[in-house]
C-alpha cells in the first residue's frame, strides 16, 4: 500500500490597508455621501450649502479630503507640535469616532469573520458585510453600546 501525503492547500492573504479599500470603492462612497433633496434641511454642524455628507476617519485616511468631504484629525507636523486648538479639535473628532469604533468592535465580537483578514472572495464581501452590519444594528437596538444609548 502506498501512502501519499499531499500538502494542504494554503490560503495566502494579502493585507490591504483600509485606505486602499476606500480608494478602490471611491465611486460608491461619492454616491453614498451625496445628500438627497430632502436632507438639505438636516443640521450639518455649520456647513451650509454643501451637497455631501462627511466621512469621519482616522489619520490613516489622509488625502481623502481631496475627493470627498472628510473630518480628519490633524497630524503633528514633522518636528513640530499641534496648536491647542488642533489638539481640542482632534479630541472632539476622537470622541465622535469612538462610537464608530464601538460599532465595529461589536461587529467583530458577533461575527468572527470580521476579526481577522477576510478569507473569501471579494464578490461575496459586500453582501456578507451588509448582512452582518444589518444584524449588528438590530443587536445594538436590543443591547445598546452604552447605558446612555438606550
Amino acid at each position: 500500500m502506498t501512502l501519499s501525503l499531499r500538502p494542504k492547500k494554503q490560503t495566502v492573504f494579502t493585507l490591504v490597508s483600509d485606505k486602499a479599500i476606500f480608494d478602490d470603492n471611491l465611486e460608491f462612497y461619492v454616491s453614498a455621501l451625496s445628500k438627497k433633496a430632502t436632507e438639505d434641511r438636516i443640521a450639518d454642524h455649520g456647513y451650509e450649502g454643501t451637497n455631501q455628507w462627511a466621512v469621519i476617519a482616522d489619520k490613516g485616511y489622509q488625502g481623502i479630503q481631496r475627493v470627498v468631504r472628510a473630518v480628519l484629525p490633524k497630524k503633528q507636523p514633522a518636528g513640530g507640535i499641534l496648536t491647542l486648538e488642533d489638539v481640542r479639535s482632534n479630541d472632539s473628532i476622537a470622541s465622535d469616532r469612538v462610537i464608530v469604533e464601538n460599532v465595529f468592535g461589536r461587529m467583530k465580537k458577533l461575527w468572527a469573520v470580521w476579526g481577522e483578514a477576510y478569507p473569501w472572495s471579494r464578490a461575496n464581501y459586500d453582501v456578507l458585510f451588509q448582512t452582518c452590519m444589518a444584524l449588528t444594528n438590530v443587536h445594538i437596538c436590543l443591547h445598546p453600546l452604552r447605558a446612555d444609548d438606550g
